[in-house]
């Protein structure tokens, strides 16, 4: 994870390397006695990642310092109230980093931290605000029809439940791609029994405009997703993260396709929207439940579904509401979905 075990693999193979900080560190990289000088700091709810850390110092207390024979020494840390992304952001990973260094390198360096967090959230909202003029290109759309009380709420719980049950019952570990094949169906899953039930309903998605999804996935994976690569996360779908990429991508199409059209292609009211997608959220946190071995990853994808639907989401909706079309929402916000999931899922996690 963020590139912790490739610094580990240089460390193990180059001797002059004499101190490293890993940040996210997954297990079954560094040994008890290698790299000799390590510091591991992780998020408090990287769980498998803080316990395989534990076996690295020898049962040394997070935020105390494990000394050995000349220069060895590790240290783990535990950054509360982030997980593998915000880690990355947090003054006590910095300042972490920093004493470490100034430890290993009999340094006093104190100088201010250079933390981005603020500034780069500015930008990121800057940059789904301007999606909103270059919506206006598109023509303007016909009214949908709002889904009926009953019918939303049966459609937004029913699915969210049956759906890891589903999972549960249905082997998906295919392809040899465990957590990626789990994911697509249960996308692909959900996707379904909600516009299942949406046509019972009569609320079938509109499938015209969806030239308007192009747009979206191009604005979302190549403007928005050029500064997500560079400053938050890897954000490139290289080499094997293509299969993941064309294993999550149909559901993640028909599943995007129902949100967009229980959601009224943006135009139901915020409540609904957020009700809507909490619950899809909560349906991926309820397969954990069913499925033990996959709690890892979940706590990789939930914030990223959060930080995915108050990004890709904004930018899909403001094109939804002019041009009332479910096929354009779903068809743009399905190749982001997909696109995410596959440049964010740990490689060695989602085989």
């Amino acid at each position: 994870g963020q590139g912790a075990a490739l610094a580990v693999r240089h460390a193990l193979a180059d001797g002059r390397v004499a101190a490293l900080a890993a940040i996210s560190l997954p297990p079954g990289v560094a040994t008890p006695a290698e790299p000799d000088r390590l510091l591991i700091v992780n998020g408090a709810f990287e769980f498998r990642n803080r316990a395989a850390a534990a076996g690295l110092t020898a049962g040394t207390p997070e935020g105390e310092t494990r000394t050995g024979p000349g220069d060895a020494a590790r240290r783990a840390v535990s950054v509360r109230l982030s997980e593998h992304l915000t880690v990355l952001y947090a003054a006590a990973t910095h300042r972490e980093i920093r004493d470490w260094f100034n430890a290993a390198f009999g340094r006093s360096g104190s100088g201010g931290l250079a933390l981005i967090g603020l500034p780069l959230l500015l930008t990121l909202a800057g940059l789904v605000m301007l999606a909103e003029p270059f919506a206006r290109a598109w023509p303007a759309g016909r009214r949908v029809n709002e889904v009926p009380p009953g019918a939303f709420w049966t459609l937004a719980l029913a699915p969210s439940v049956l759906a890891p049950v589903m999972l549960w019952l249905v082997p998906t570990n295919f392809l040899g791609l465990d957590a990626a094949g789990d994911l697509a169906a249960h996308l692909l899953f959900w996707g379904i029994l909600v516009l299942a039930g949406l046509a019972l309903e009569g609320d079938t998605p509109r499938l015209k405009g969806w030239r308007a999804g192009i747009g979206v996935a191009v604005y979302g994976i190549l403007v928005l997703g050029a500064i997500l690569d560079r400053y938050v996360w890897h954000f490139t779908v290289s080499g094997d993260r293509w299969t993941v990429f064309a294993m999550i991508l149909p559901g993640a199409l028909v599943a995007m396709t129902a949100d967009a059209t229980l959601i009224q292609s943006a135009r139901a009211r915020p409540w609904r929207r957020v009700a809507a997608r909490t619950a899809l959220i909560g349906s991926l946190a309820l397969a954990a439940v069913f499925e033990p071995s996959r709690r890892t990853i979940l706590f990789v994808v939930l914030p990223v579904l959060v930080f995915f639907f108050a990004t890709f989401g904004a930018i899909a909706g403001f094109v939804g509401r002019r041009s009332g079309s479910s096929a354009a929402m779903g068809l743009g916000l399905g190749l982001c979905l997909a696109w995410t999931l596959a440049a964010t899922l740990p490689l060695a996690d989602a085989q």
